[in-house]
Parts: structure tokens; C-alpha cells; sequence
């Protein structure tokens, strides 16, 4: 969230220590953020959402592609 709305990125080392005072400070700007340009909070969570629906029928889609091979395998075998 942070790098996407704030163009902020945090635990830049992904090998480093978490530092749990990072977290917190970046939490505030989100909610800060998210506050005072509501419109374009808003805007961003119908996105994502349309983002997650694409993703999730991508994935039920190759479910099904890999259960239809399995029963055509069973069938063969």
C-alpha cells in the first residue's frame, strides 16, 4: 500500500531485521494519506478490487484447465 499510494518503500533490505517503528510510521502515513485525498483512496480500492476479481478468475480458470487434465488422465490410464 505504501509503495503504491505514497510512492514510499519500506524495508528497502528485504534480508534486514523487521523493524516494527518502520511499520508503524508507514501505517500513519497511509491512514494520513488515505484521510486527506479520500477521492483518490477510493479510487485506488475500486482498482485493486478489479485487479483481484481479474486475478481470481485467472486462477479458477487454470483450476479447472488442471482438473479437466486429471480427469482426461484417469480416463486414459
Amino acid at each position: 500500500m505504501c509503495s503504491e499510494l505514497l510512492k514510499l518503500e519500506i524495508r528497502k533490505n528485504k534480508g534486514a531485521i523487521h523493524d516494527c517503528l518502520e511499520d508503524v510510521l508507514a501505517t500513519r502515513e497511509v491512514v494520513i494519506c488515505c484521510t486527506q485525498n479520500k477521492d483518490a483512496f477510493q479510487n485506488w480500492a475500486k482498482f485493486k478490487e478489479i485487479e483481484e476479481t481479474k486475478l481470481q478468475k485467472e486462477r479458477e480458470e487454470k483450476r479447472e484447465i488442471s482438473r479437466k487434465k486429471k480427469e482426461e488422465e484417469c480416463r486414459v490410464t
